[in-house]
């Protein structure tokens, strides 16, 4: 049996780590996400929608209502998640006189989250959804 040196065994181990831990990093950068661009500010909301088990929820529709100017006119925004369960609304209003609250749909249930864009204006937000539907009133 050949014996390989240890230098190259040692190269060999760390240009697979470098390889693995790249393909990882490409792999979050590449998370295809639902996109949207508002075209109303400098502000965006990624938003990822989860299961209570963490797992990324495929297809539910993530809708917003957005102000526009001082006309009360108003723009709805809605995007469906793709396999990454993320979604994107980007060119959002850095000032909203009520916030921005975004509607979660998926398979009967709804979640709800609240944006206040003059508190942060580009961030990455959670929601979880419930794990029923909730039970019709009497």
């Amino acid at each position: 049996m050949t014996r390989v040196p240890k230098s190259i065994a040692i190269v060999a181990a760390v240009i697979a780590m470098f390889t693995f831990a790249g393909a990882a990093s490409t792999k979050n950068k590449n998370e295809k996400k639902a996109h949207i661009r508002a075209g109303l500010g400098p502000c965006a909301a990624e938003i990822r929608i989860i299961e209570s088990s963490t797992d990324q929820v495929v297809g539910a529709e993530v809708t917003v209502s957005v102000p526009q100017g001082k006309n009360k006119a108003v723009k709805k925004l809605s995007l469906n998640s793709e396999e990454s369960g993320i979604v994107l609304f980007e060119g959002l209003p850095a000032k909203a006189k009520d916030g921005l609250n975004f509607e979660v749909t998926f398979a009967g249930r709804t979640a709800s989250l609240y944006i206040d864009p003059s508190k942060g204006c580009r961030e990455k937000y959670q929601v979880v959804m419930p794990d029923r539907p909730p039970m019709p009133e009497r």
